[in-house]
């Protein structure tokens, strides 16, 4: 795989995002993406993100994106406080020592109370949003009753919280080089190596994980 510096990438998606590409130069990174397109998708903070902030070192699954704004979830935050466990506990659901023990997730500054489910669409009911033919997002009791026991989903991550960006301010933070769009990766998401994702989801694009330099793209 041909690896790209950063500031070819960003130049390639800014192009795409704020005038017409070259065709030229969009051949050299598939992943680069129009805002029109990016529900489904993956983004990765750059160094121009805030440096003490939860969106540092961050990958968002992008859940939805139209005129009314984005919403989306941080996939490699681990809140160290809480496993699962305390969730059921807290819920008086009875749970296997073996999923108890999994992490839970930080979804992003929104509501971080509010618990939220993405999980494979192998477990369809009740979901909150369906959204595409591999994930559902769930909210409810009865799928962490399911999960409990060992029968919901193959694959979950229990959050709290989201993220979202009201019309245009995603645009505006893409233009200025604070996002790499790429395509999901189903492997990436729910990998159970949270601190390991950032790093390979950078490789994923051809960048080599330390190349960056904090500040690009705010000029």
């Amino acid at each position: 795989m041909t690896r790209l510096r950063l500031s070819d990438l960003m130049e390639l998606q800014m192009e795409v995002l704020c005038s017409e590409p070259k065709k030229d130069k969009a051949s050299l990174f598939s992943g680069t993406l129009t805002t029109e397109n990016i529900a489904g998708k993956l983004l990765i903070s750059t160094p121009s993100v805030d440096d003490e902030g939860c969106f540092n070192k961050s990958i968002i699954f992008i859940l939805t994106h139209d005129q009314g704004g984005t919403f989306g979830v941080i996939v490699n935050r681990v809140i160290s406080s809480i496993n699962a466990s305390m969730i059921f506990k807290s819920l008086q659901i009875k749970c296997q020592d073996v999923i108890g023990d999994n992490p839970l997730m930080f979804g992003g500054p929104i509501e971080s109370e509010k618990g939220l489910i993405l999980h494979s669409s192998d477990y369809k009911k009740d979901v909150l949003l369906k959204i595409n033919d591999q994930l559902m997002l769930s909210s409810n009791t009865n799928i962490l009753k399911q999960i409990a026991k060992g029968s919901g989903p193959k694959d979950c991550l229990l959050m709290l919280g989201y993220a979202c960006w009201s019309s245009g301010q995603l645009e505006n933070e893409m233009c200025s080089g604070k996002w790499i769009v790429t395509d999901y990766s189903h492997h990436l998401v729910f990998s159970k190596d949270h601190y390991s994702k950032y790093n390979e989801a950078l490789n994923s694009v051809g960048i080599k994980p330390g190349s960056m330099l904090t500040g690009f793209g705010t000029a």
